[in-house]
């Protein structure tokens, strides 16, 4: 029955030993280190996957024309990656569907960053490429610690998520009025921070649950941190300038 439970409700077995801290323990960090070292990896293939395909068609007027002259295509494309993250969530199947779908989610991503690569110049794309490795592994360090020393912060998930929702309703807002620049700056900062700390609770998650292989859903989540945080400092870099 494990591969039709999702992996984000699997705990590690005798989990209840270490949920409220104690001694360094390098133990887990050690049984985790060919399972995160799969994820890392994914996580770096998919990224160069998206940033390849936005950096190719950002250039290309004819595809950025079509786009914009056929707005079904720009609907669909904006809405497949959703559907993708529903459909990986809660249907099970094997890791190389899984694998394939993922790999679907990080090019139509691409194509979507490419709507936005235009109005960025490539001093701020790199600028928020090396801000967003540097908060990625900050925090990754920290998540390792944490779960080194057996605090599973489990708790913390419902916390992010309210945050998270809050956050998409006043974008929504956002998009019927005409906030001020200082507001959507603001609101970008949020969002960093908001997203930093999903990749230390990612990380602290990745290492108490048990995934039974299953690194997509693993990779997802860092995937996912990742292009949130370098998005909303390109909000921030840019209204800055």
């Amino acid at each position: 029955m494990n591969q039709y439970v999702p992996s984000s409700w699997r705990r590690l077995d005798r989990l209840d030993t270490m949920m409220k801290g104690g001694r360094f323990n390098t133990r887990l960090l050690e049984q985790k280190v060919p399972f995160m070292g799969t994820v890392i990896l994914l996580v770096i293939v998919q990224l160069l996957v998206t940033f390849f395909v936005m950096d190719r068609l950002y250039v290309n007027v004819t595809f950025q024309e079509l786009l914009e002259k056929n707005k079904m295509y720009m609907i669909f494309t904006f809405l497949l990656p959703f559907v993708i993250i529903l459909v990986l969530a809660f249907v099970p199947m094997p890791m190389y569907i899984k694998l394939l779908l993922f790999t679907i989610f990080s090019v139509t991503f691409g194509i979507l960053l490419s709507q936005a690569r235009r109005y960025m110049t490539p001093e701020l794309v790199k600028a928020a490429i090396v801000a967003t490795i540097g908060i990625f592994i900050s925090m990754f360090m920290v998540g390792i610690i944490l779960a080194g020393f057996g605090y599973d912060l489990l708790w913390l998930g419902i916390i992010l998520f309210v945050l998270l929702i809050v956050l998409l309703i006043i974008g929504i807002v956002m998009l019927f009025t005409h906030p001020d620049q200082k507001v959507i700056r603001a609101r970008a900062a949020a969002i960093i921070i908001l997203f930093a700390i999903y990749v230390l609770y990612d990380t602290n998650q990745i290492i108490m649950r048990n995934y039974y292989g299953d690194y997509v859903t693993a990779g997802i989540d860092y995937y996912l941190d990742v292009v949130n945080i370098f998005l909303a400092l390109i909000q921030v870099m840019a209204g800055s300038d």
